[in-house]
């Protein structure tokens, strides 16, 4: 078995943390989209409302 494998842990969270530094905006888009998906979610209880009201 090769020596590299006992440093295997430490080298995925360094990559683990430079993917984070390198990444800086996807806190924004994860939030953006939680935005979008509820939106998305209150939009179709809407729909679905009209419907059953008649309305649509």
């Amino acid at each position: 078995m090769s020596e590299n494998t006992r440093f295997y842990a430490q080298k995925m969270e360094q990559q683990r943390v430079a993917r984070r530094v390198d990444r800086p905006l996807r806190p924004q888009l994860e939030e953006i989209l939680e935005v979008v998906r509820d939106c998305e979610a209150r939009w179709a209880l809407e729909n679905r409302m009209n419907r059953r009201l008649g309305l649509a």
